[in-house]
Protein backbone atom coordinates (compact mmCIF):
# COMPACT_ATOMS: atom_id res chain seq x y z
CA UNK A 1 0.00 0.00 0.00
CA UNK A 2 1.00 3.82 -0.39
CA UNK A 3 2.99 5.03 2.33
CA UNK A 4 3.85 8.48 1.05
CA UNK A 5 0.53 11.14 1.45
CA UNK A 6 -0.92 12.26 -2.31
CA UNK A 7 -2.72 14.65 -2.38
CA UNK A 8 -5.16 14.78 -4.97
CA UNK A 9 -5.87 17.56 -7.18
CA UNK A 10 -9.21 19.26 -6.60
CA UNK A 11 -11.45 19.67 -9.61
CA UNK A 12 -12.79 23.04 -9.45
CA UNK A 13 -10.79 25.68 -7.82
CA UNK A 14 -7.88 25.83 -5.79
CA UNK A 15 -8.54 26.54 -1.95
CA UNK A 16 -8.62 30.07 -0.55
CA UNK A 17 -5.41 31.23 1.14
CA UNK A 18 -6.19 32.36 4.93
CA UNK A 19 -5.27 36.06 5.64
CA UNK A 20 -1.21 36.40 6.26
CA UNK A 21 -0.64 33.48 5.34
CA UNK A 22 1.97 33.02 2.20
CA UNK A 23 0.24 30.84 -0.63
CA UNK A 24 2.04 27.26 -1.14
CA UNK A 25 3.81 26.77 -4.26
CA UNK A 26 1.58 25.93 -7.31
CA UNK A 27 1.80 22.12 -8.26
CA UNK A 28 2.80 21.69 -11.86
CA UNK A 29 0.74 20.19 -14.58
CA UNK A 30 -2.35 20.94 -15.68
CA UNK A 31 -5.21 21.20 -13.32
CA UNK A 32 -7.22 17.73 -13.72
CA UNK A 33 -10.76 17.96 -14.15
CA UNK A 34 -13.34 15.17 -12.81
CA UNK A 35 -13.81 12.30 -14.58
CA UNK A 36 -9.82 12.80 -16.05
CA UNK A 37 -8.18 9.22 -15.70
CA UNK A 38 -5.21 10.70 -13.88
CA UNK A 39 -5.77 8.30 -11.18
CA UNK A 40 -6.51 4.41 -11.84
CA UNK A 41 -9.45 2.89 -10.01
CA UNK A 42 -6.86 0.68 -8.09
CA UNK A 43 -4.58 3.66 -6.57
CA UNK A 44 -8.00 5.84 -5.74
CA UNK A 45 -9.25 2.59 -3.31
CA UNK A 46 -5.51 2.52 -2.07
CA UNK A 47 -5.66 6.35 -0.98
CA UNK A 48 -8.99 5.51 0.60
CA UNK A 49 -7.31 2.74 2.54
CA UNK A 50 -3.93 4.18 3.79
CA UNK A 51 -5.72 7.91 4.19
CA UNK A 52 -3.41 9.71 2.12
CA UNK A 53 -6.13 11.70 0.71
CA UNK A 54 -7.75 14.86 1.61
CA UNK A 55 -11.23 14.88 3.14
CA UNK A 56 -12.45 17.29 0.08
CA UNK A 57 -11.05 15.26 -2.58
CA UNK A 58 -13.63 12.09 -0.99
CA UNK A 59 -16.43 13.19 -3.30
CA UNK A 60 -14.78 12.95 -5.83
CA UNK A 61 -13.23 9.85 -5.13
CA UNK A 62 -16.61 8.66 -4.69
CA UNK A 63 -18.08 9.96 -7.85
CA UNK A 64 -15.22 8.04 -9.80
CA UNK A 65 -15.67 4.51 -7.84
CA UNK A 66 -19.60 4.71 -7.99
CA UNK A 67 -19.82 4.76 -4.47
CA UNK A 68 -22.13 6.99 -1.76
CA UNK A 69 -20.05 9.31 0.34
CA UNK A 70 -22.01 8.40 3.68
CA UNK A 71 -22.60 4.66 2.96
CA UNK A 72 -21.45 2.52 5.22
CA UNK A 73 -18.22 0.21 4.78
CA UNK A 74 -16.49 -2.90 6.00
CA UNK A 75 -13.18 -3.29 4.95
CA UNK A 76 -11.64 -6.75 4.88
CA UNK A 77 -8.03 -8.10 4.86
CA UNK A 78 -6.44 -11.21 2.94
CA UNK A 79 -3.01 -12.05 3.86
CA UNK A 80 -0.89 -15.30 3.91
CA UNK A 81 -1.15 -18.46 0.79
CA UNK A 82 -0.61 -17.21 -2.23
CA UNK A 83 -0.76 -14.97 -4.53
CA UNK A 84 -3.95 -17.08 -6.34
CA UNK A 85 -4.94 -17.94 -3.09
CA UNK A 86 -5.82 -14.89 -1.81
CA UNK A 87 -7.75 -14.11 -5.51
CA UNK A 88 -9.50 -17.11 -4.82
CA UNK A 89 -10.60 -16.16 -1.39
CA UNK A 90 -12.08 -13.09 -2.22
CA UNK A 91 -15.33 -14.74 -4.05
CA UNK A 92 -16.29 -15.40 0.05
CA UNK A 93 -17.17 -11.99 -0.05
CA UNK A 94 -20.86 -11.60 -0.72
CA UNK A 95 -21.71 -8.52 -3.00
CA UNK A 96 -19.86 -6.06 -4.66
CA UNK A 97 -16.12 -4.92 -3.03
CA UNK A 98 -13.39 -2.57 -4.17
CA UNK A 99 -10.21 -4.12 -3.93
CA UNK A 100 -6.37 -2.98 -3.40
CA UNK A 101 -3.31 -5.44 -3.52
CA UNK A 102 -0.26 -5.50 -1.95
CA UNK A 103 2.75 -7.48 -2.34
CA UNK A 104 1.87 -9.46 0.87
CA UNK A 105 -1.57 -9.47 1.02
CA UNK A 106 -5.10 -7.79 -0.44
CA UNK A 107 -7.87 -4.56 1.10
CA UNK A 108 -11.50 -5.16 0.05
CA UNK A 109 -14.01 -2.04 0.73
CA UNK A 110 -17.43 -3.90 1.22
CA UNK A 111 -20.33 -2.36 1.82
CA UNK A 112 -22.65 -2.93 4.97
CA UNK A 113 -21.41 -5.29 7.60
CA UNK A 114 -19.42 -7.51 5.25
CA UNK A 115 -21.38 -10.65 4.87
CA UNK A 116 -19.36 -13.75 3.99
CA UNK A 117 -20.18 -16.96 2.11
CA UNK A 118 -19.52 -19.81 4.91
CA UNK A 119 -17.12 -21.89 2.43
CA UNK A 120 -13.58 -22.56 3.90
CA UNK A 121 -10.68 -20.02 3.01
CA UNK A 122 -8.16 -21.83 0.48
CA UNK A 123 -4.85 -23.19 2.40
CA UNK A 124 -2.66 -20.39 4.01
CA UNK A 125 -5.66 -17.77 3.49
CA UNK A 126 -6.09 -15.42 6.62
CA UNK A 127 -9.22 -13.15 5.95
CA UNK A 128 -9.74 -10.07 9.03
CA UNK A 129 -12.64 -8.42 9.33
CA UNK A 130 -12.62 -4.75 10.46
CA UNK A 131 -15.58 -3.25 12.64
CA UNK A 132 -17.26 -1.05 9.70
CA UNK A 133 -17.11 2.52 9.26
CA UNK A 134 -20.08 5.43 8.62
CA UNK A 135 -18.43 7.07 5.56
CA UNK A 136 -15.80 6.57 2.96
CA UNK A 137 -13.73 9.07 4.95
CA UNK A 138 -13.20 6.75 7.92
CA UNK A 139 -12.33 3.82 5.48
CA UNK A 140 -8.83 4.36 6.83
CA UNK A 141 -9.40 3.56 10.29
CA UNK A 142 -11.01 0.37 9.67
CA UNK A 143 -8.14 -0.79 7.70
CA UNK A 144 -6.28 -0.26 10.50
CA UNK A 145 -8.49 -2.45 12.12
CA UNK A 146 -9.23 -5.21 9.65
CA UNK A 147 -5.03 -5.24 9.92
CA UNK A 148 -5.89 -5.69 13.93
CA UNK A 149 -7.97 -8.55 13.55
CA UNK A 150 -5.36 -10.25 12.02
CA UNK A 151 -2.88 -9.81 14.65
CA UNK A 152 -5.15 -10.85 17.09
CA UNK A 153 -7.00 -14.33 15.35
CA UNK A 154 -5.88 -17.28 14.37
CA UNK A 155 -6.62 -19.11 11.47
CA UNK A 156 -9.28 -18.32 9.29
CA UNK A 157 -11.92 -15.59 9.34
CA UNK A 158 -11.48 -13.01 11.99
CA UNK A 159 -13.80 -10.82 13.11
CA UNK A 160 -12.67 -8.01 15.07
CA UNK A 161 -15.49 -7.58 17.13
CA UNK A 162 -15.37 -11.06 18.62
CA UNK A 163 -11.89 -10.56 19.35
CA UNK A 164 -12.24 -6.97 21.35
CA UNK A 165 -10.28 -8.13 24.54
CA UNK A 166 -6.91 -9.39 22.56
CA UNK A 167 -7.53 -6.03 20.33
CA UNK A 168 -7.50 -3.51 23.29
CA UNK A 169 -4.21 -4.63 24.56
CA UNK A 170 -2.84 -5.32 21.37
CA UNK A 171 -3.96 -1.86 20.29
CA UNK A 172 -1.71 -0.60 23.19
CA UNK A 173 1.49 -2.91 22.08
CA UNK A 174 3.83 -1.58 25.21
CA UNK A 175 0.78 -1.36 27.59
CA UNK A 176 -0.61 -4.64 27.13
CA UNK A 177 2.88 -6.34 27.41
CA UNK A 178 3.23 -4.45 30.75
CA UNK A 179 -0.06 -5.98 31.69
CA UNK A 180 1.27 -9.60 30.79
CA UNK A 181 4.11 -9.86 32.46
CA UNK A 182 3.17 -8.07 35.84
CA UNK A 183 0.24 -10.29 36.18
CA UNK A 184 1.19 -13.57 34.92
CA UNK A 185 4.96 -13.04 34.83
CA UNK A 186 5.55 -15.91 37.40
CA UNK A 187 3.12 -18.29 35.75
CA UNK A 188 6.14 -17.80 32.73
CA UNK A 189 8.71 -17.83 34.86
CA UNK A 190 7.85 -21.53 35.79
CA UNK A 191 9.18 -22.85 33.07
CA UNK A 192 7.85 -26.18 31.26
CA UNK A 193 4.60 -25.44 34.01
CA UNK A 194 3.84 -22.42 32.34
CA UNK A 195 2.21 -23.88 29.27
CA UNK A 196 0.15 -26.40 31.10
CA UNK A 197 -1.07 -23.79 33.46
CA UNK A 198 -2.05 -21.24 30.37
CA UNK A 199 -3.96 -23.68 28.81
CA UNK A 200 -5.81 -24.74 31.65
CA UNK A 201 -6.02 -20.73 32.27
CA UNK A 202 -7.66 -20.56 28.51
CA UNK A 203 -9.71 -23.74 28.13
CA UNK A 204 -11.32 -22.86 31.51
CA UNK A 205 -12.27 -18.88 30.40
CA UNK A 206 -13.46 -20.42 27.32
CA UNK A 207 -15.73 -22.81 29.73
CA UNK A 208 -17.40 -19.74 31.12
CA UNK A 209 -15.34 -21.19 34.21
CA UNK A 210 -17.19 -24.46 34.33
CA UNK A 211 -14.48 -26.98 36.28
CA UNK A 212 -16.44 -29.86 34.84
CA UNK A 213 -16.38 -28.30 31.13
CA UNK A 214 -13.15 -27.46 31.62
CA UNK A 215 -12.01 -30.70 32.14
CA UNK A 216 -13.97 -32.20 29.72
CA UNK A 217 -12.18 -30.34 27.10
CA UNK A 218 -8.45 -31.08 28.48
CA UNK A 219 -9.16 -34.79 29.08
CA UNK A 220 -8.33 -34.31 33.06
CA UNK A 221 -9.86 -34.56 36.24
CA UNK A 222 -12.28 -31.69 37.99
CA UNK A 223 -9.48 -31.79 40.92
CA UNK A 224 -6.42 -31.34 38.41
CA UNK A 225 -8.13 -28.08 37.16
CA UNK A 226 -8.71 -26.80 40.99
CA UNK A 227 -4.96 -27.45 41.63
CA UNK A 228 -4.18 -25.64 38.47
CA UNK A 229 -5.92 -22.49 39.05
CA UNK A 230 -5.19 -22.83 42.89
CA UNK A 231 -1.50 -22.85 41.28
CA UNK A 232 -2.37 -19.62 39.51
CA UNK A 233 -3.79 -18.02 42.30
CA UNK A 234 -0.38 -18.76 44.57
CA UNK A 235 1.60 -17.46 41.69
CA UNK A 236 -0.12 -14.30 40.67
CA UNK A 237 -2.26 -12.87 43.44
CA UNK A 238 -5.32 -12.75 41.50
CA UNK A 239 -7.70 -14.73 42.43
CA UNK A 240 -10.19 -16.17 39.90
CA UNK A 241 -13.40 -16.25 42.16
CA UNK A 242 -12.88 -12.26 41.85
CA UNK A 243 -13.90 -10.29 39.04
CA UNK A 244 -11.78 -7.45 38.45
CA UNK A 245 -8.95 -10.44 38.82
CA UNK A 246 -10.26 -12.46 36.27
CA UNK A 247 -10.39 -9.57 34.01
CA UNK A 248 -7.25 -8.86 34.20
CA UNK A 249 -5.78 -12.30 33.98
CA UNK A 250 -8.41 -12.78 30.85
CA UNK A 251 -6.27 -9.25 29.07
CA UNK A 252 -2.75 -10.42 30.28
CA UNK A 253 -3.74 -14.12 28.74
CA UNK A 254 -4.64 -12.27 25.34
CA UNK A 255 -1.40 -10.67 25.07
CA UNK A 256 0.84 -13.53 25.97
CA UNK A 257 -0.79 -15.37 23.36
CA UNK A 258 -0.59 -12.71 20.74
CA UNK A 259 3.02 -13.11 20.55
CA UNK A 260 6.53 -13.66 22.57
CA UNK A 261 6.73 -11.25 25.76
CA UNK A 262 10.01 -10.27 26.17
CA UNK A 263 12.06 -10.29 29.49
CA UNK A 264 10.53 -8.37 32.52
CA UNK A 265 13.28 -5.94 32.34
CA UNK A 266 12.83 -5.24 29.03
CA UNK A 267 9.52 -3.42 29.49
CA UNK A 268 9.24 -2.74 33.47
CA UNK A 269 12.61 -1.11 33.51
CA UNK A 270 14.48 -0.52 36.89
Amino acid sequence: MPSAPTVLPRPDRAAPVPAGRPAAPALPGPVRRPGHPDRSRHQLVGHLLDGTCRTGDVPWIAARLGLPVHGRYTVVALAGGSAAARIAARTLVEGPAHWHTTASGAYGIVGGTAPLRPDPLPPGVRLGVGLGARGLARVAQDRRRADLALAVGGAGVVRLGEHLPAALVAGDHELGTLLALRVLGPVLATGDEAEVLLRTLETWLDADGSTRTCADRLGCHRNTVTNRLHRIERLTGHRVDRPRDVVELALALARARSGPLPPAAATTGP
